[in-house]
């Protein structure tokens, strides 16, 4: 399973910049509240604006080994 397909299975919609510098998943709450996680491909960083759940570990990890950012053993 993809990181995309993990993502919107937590309900999380994914959004990518025009220039391929990010990889955003949002996720929408009320009219006004939403959750991102977004990868900086460029700094090889994640961001999010709450706490990680325990749950959205294995899609962040996904997607990490899908940008080629984890060493395979």
């Amino acid at each position: 399973m993809t990181a995309k397909e993990m993502f919107e299975e937590l309900g999380y919609e994914e959004y990518c910049s025009k220039e391929g510098c990010w990889i955003r998943y949002r996720k929408e709450y009320k009219q006004y509240s939403h959750d991102d996680i977004v990868f900086d491909i460029k700094e090889k960083t994640i961001h999010k604006t709450t706490n990680f759940k325990v749950i959205e570990i294995s899609a962040v990890y996904q997607q990490c080994k899908e940008l080629g950012w984890l060493k395979e053993e």
